[in-house]
């Protein structure tokens, strides 16, 4: 099989199915650094603690991608949610979800 043949099947998976797989192919050509989990799970925590003590103010993304040069896009736009791995990314979504439950 050739590389065409996996894009027609690829095409045929969800929006959701197709990150997945990017984030894995991705993850295959350049290995997570040791430690770097564990980094990034201690990142998270010290972000979160730091806007739950209101140290840390949030802005709207409105007006943060409002300030970047015109034309250029950020990471989250070019790549979404593959910027961070999974891991990090469904800890920060239930992170979230606590924070607006209150």
């Amino acid at each position: 099989m050739n590389v065409e043949h996996y894009k027609t099947q690829l095409e045929k998976l969800s929006r959701e199915e197709r990150a997945e797989l990017a984030y894995y192919l991705l993850s295959s050509l350049e290995p997570e650094e040791e430690g770097a989990t564990a980094a990034w799970d201690a990142e998270v925590s010290r972000r979160v603690a730091e806007i739950r003590s209101g140290k840390a103010n949030g802005r709207p993304a409105e007006q943060v991608f409002a300030r970047r040069p015109e034309g250029r896009r950020t990471v989250v736009e070019s790549w979404g949610i593959l910027a961070l791995p999974a891991r990090q990314v469904r800890k920060l979504l239930e992170e979230e979800d606590e924070l607006l439950d209150g």
